[in-house]
C-alpha cells in the first residue's frame, strides 16, 4: 500500500496578509497622515513642518511599498528592480540637478528642465549689450549718502534715510528701468556712485560682478573656484558684499574673503576664514563689516580653537584679533552703541553678544537658544540700551538690556546684559528674514506672514492671515523701510508695498519683476531707485516719480 499523497498548501493567511494588506494600509496611512497636514489649523502648526512632515510621510510610504514590491511580489527581479531604481535615482537626480527644490517653507517643487540655463542666459544677455560699451571711468567713489554700501542699507538695520517715496510712486506701481539674468545665490546688492555690485555662482565658480546702475551691463567679475550646494537651500553664497571706501569686500559661501578694487575687480588680498574650521549647514552668510581700518567677518567656532569672530586689518589682510567661543549663526555683524559705547553686535549661533571692535574683546553675551543654532535676523536697536531679536523654529523674539557694569565688582567688562522678556513663541518668527523698527512697532515675518507687534511689550497689532504663496501672503522674503513704508520683496518674485501702519495691513501695489526659482535675496533702495535680485535675474525700478 503507498505512502499518502500531501496536498499542495497554499499561502499561509499571515503571508496572504502581508502581501495584499501592507500596500493598502501604506497607502491609507499616506493618505491621512498628508491629509491631516496639509489640513492642520493654520497659526497651529509652522508651514516648515507641515510641508516637510508631508514630504516625510510620502517618502516612507513609498519606502514601505518599495521593499514590498522587491520583496513580496512573484514578478521576475528585472521587472521589481527596474521601476523602484528608475523611482529613487530619479528623485537623487532630481534634488541633484536642482530640478527638485526646496522653498522657504520645505515644500518641494518641480523646475522646468528644458528652461536655459543661467550661463546660457547670461552669454546670451552679454552678447547682445557687448556694443554698448562702457562710457565712463569705473570708480565706486565718491560714495553718496543715498547710496547703500552695506548688507540691508548703510547701517544694516533695513531702514533707508535720507529718501521719501513721491506720491506718484506710492499710488502707481513704479517704471521698471532694465531686467537682466544673474547667477544664483542669495546674496543682496550694494551701491556706491552709481554702480551695482552683489556675488552670484556661475558654474562651479562664486563671481563678485559689479554692474553699471543705469544699464545693468556688466563692468567687471572676480571669480572664485566653489561651489557651495545643500538639497533645502540649493547652490550659490548667500553673505552681500561690502564697499568702503572705493573697495569692496566680498564673502564666499566656502569662507573666502577678499579685498578687490573698485575700479577693476582685481584681489588686493584674500584669506579663508574657515581655514581648520567647519562650514555651517547652509555656509557662510555674516556680511563683511568695515570699522575703522578693520574686516570683521564671523567664522564661528564649529570647531575647537575658532573663534567667533575674527578682524583683519583692511590694508594688509592680516589677522588684528580673535575673540568668542559661539559658533556661527546665519546674521551679519552690525556696529552699534549701547549703554554709551560703541560696539559691535553678533546674532550667532548661542546668542547675541557686543564686542570691543578695536581689541575684539566680548563685553557682554547673552543665550539665546534655537533649532541648530538657525539665528538669521538682524538684531534691532530699540533704544540706546535695548536689542531686539527674533528666531524662527518655535522661538518667537525677545528684548536684551545692555546697562554699564558700575558697581559691579565681579564684571571685568564695563558692560553687563540680560535678557528682559519674550514675546510668545508663536510671535515674530523670524526665519530668515530681518524685521524691522518704525515710530514703536516692529514689522516682520512671522512664519512667513507679515506681523506688526509693540516694540515694547510685543503685543501683536495685527497679522497678515492668509497663507504664504503668490498674490497672498508674502512667504520668506525680506523688507525695508522707507520713510512711512514697507518694501517688500516676496518668496514668490513679487515686490509689494505696504504702509507701515499699527492700524491695519494696508497693501499698496504688488508687482511680479522677477523670475527666479527662490527669491530670498534682500531688495536694495538707493539714490532714488529699487534693484531687486533672484537666484536667476535681477532688476531696477525708479522710485523718483
Amino acid at each position: 500500500m503507498g505512502e499518502p499523497t500531501s496536498e499542495p498548501t497554499s499561502p499561509s493567511l499571515a503571508r496572504r496578509i502581508f502581501r495584499v494588506g501592507v500596500p493598502q494600509l501604506t497607502i491609507v496611512i499616506t493618505l491621512l497622515l498628508v491629509v491631516g497636514l496639509q489640513t492642520w489649523p493654520h497659526g497651529h502648526l509652522e508651514e516648515m513642518y507641515r510641508h516637510m512632515g508631508t514630504f516625510m510621510s510620502v517618502m516612507f510610504g513609498t519606502a514601505i511599498l518599495s521593499a514590498w514590491f522587491l520583496f513580496a511580489t512573484k514578478f521576475r527581479w528585472v521587472t521589481r528592480i527596474l521601476p523602484v531604481a528608475l523611482w529613487w535615482g530619479g528623485i537623487i537626480a532630481g534634488f541633484q540637478t536642482q530640478v527638485l527644490y526646496f522653498d522657504g517653507d520645505s515644500q518641494i517643487h518641480v523646475r522646468n528642465p528644458f528652461a536655459p540655463s543661467v550661463t546660457a542666459q547670461l552669454s546670451a544677455f552679454e552678447a547682445t549689450t557687448a556694443s554698448a560699451g562702457q562710457s565712463r571711468p569705473v570708480a565706486l567713489t565718491p560714495e553718496k549718502p543715498t547710496d547703500a554700501t552695506n548688507y540691508r542699507g548703510r547701517d544694516r538695520s533695513g531702514i533707508i534715510t535720507g529718501m521719501e517715496l513721491p506720491e506718484s510712486v506710492t499710488s502707481a506701481a513704479p517704471k521698471q528701468l532694465w531686467k537682466r539674468p544673474i547667477g544664483g545665490g542669495y546674496a543682496g546688492i550694494v551701491t556706491a556712485n552709481d554702480y551695482l555690485v552683489t556675488i552670484e555662482q556661475r558654474d562651479s565658480q562664486e563671481a563678485t560682478v559689479c554692474y553699471d546702475a543705469e544699464s545693468g551691463k556688466e563692468v567687471w567679475a572676480y571669480t572664485n573656484p566653489a561651489q557651495f550646494q545643500e538639497v533645502l537651500g540649493g547652490p550659490g553664497p548667500r553673505a552681500t558684499p561690502t564697499i568702503d571706501r572705493g573697495d569692496v569686500y566680498t564673502l564666499g559661501a566656502t569662507g573666502h574673503l577678499a579685498r578687490l578694487d573698485g575700479s577693476t575687480g582685481q584681489a588686493k588680498w584674500t584669506a579663508e576664514i574657515l581655514a581648520n574650521n567647519e562650514n555651517l549647514m547652509w555656509g557662510m552668510c555674516g556680511s563683511p563689516l568695515i570699522v575703522d581700518n578693520l574686516v570683521i567677518v564671523n567664522p564661528g567656532a564649529q570647531s575647537a580653537g575658532q573663534p567667533s569672530l575674527r578682524a583683519y586689518d583692511r590694508d594688509t589682510g592680516k589677522v588684528v584679533w580673535e575673540s568668542g567661543k559661539a559658533r556661527a549663526g546665519y546674521s551679519s555683524p552690525m556696529l552699534a552703541t549701547l549703554a554709551g559705547i560703541r560696539q559691535v553686535l553678533l546674532f550667532d549661533g548661542e546668542g547675541i553678544a557686543g564686542y570691543d571692535p578695536t581689541t575684539g574683546k566680548e563685553f557682554w553675551r547673552v543665550l539665546w537658544t534655537t533649532n541648530q543654532g538657525i539665528n538669521v535676523a538682524q538684531p534691532i536697536v530699540v533704544d540706546d540700551k535695548t536689542v531686539f531679536v527674533a528666531s524662527g523654529y518655535g522661538v518667537g523674539g525677545g528684548w536684551v538690556e545692555v546697562t554699564p557694569a558700575d558697581g559691579d565688582a565681579a564684571s571685568k567688562s564695563p558692560l553687563k546684559a540680560k535678557l528682559l522678556n519674550r514675546t510668545k513663541s508663536t510671535v515674530m518668527r523670524c526665519k530668515f528674514t530681518s524685521p524691522v523698527l518704525h515710530q514703536g512697532h516692529i514689522y516682520g515675518l512671522n512664519d512667513g506672514k507679515l506681523e506688526c507687534i509693540d516694540a515694547r511689550t510685543g503685543e501683536v497689532k495685527w497679522k497678515d492671515d492668509r497663507r504664504p504663496r503668490e498674490g497672498q501672503a508674502y512667504g520668506h522674503g525680506q523688507l525695508l523701510l522707507v520713510g512711512k513704508w514697507l518694501v517688500m520683496q516676496t518668496e514668490f518674485n513679487e515686490v509689494v508695498l505696504i504702509e507701515a501702519t499699527p492700524d491695519e495691513l494696508r497693501e499698496g501695489w504688488r508687482i511680479q519683476p522677477l523670475e527666479g526659482t527662490k527669491s530670498w535675496n534682500t531688495p536694495t533702495i538707493a539714490d532714488g531707485r529699487l534693484y531687486v535680485r533672484s537666484d536667476r535675474d535681477m532688476a531696477a525700478f525708479d522710485l523718483r516719480k
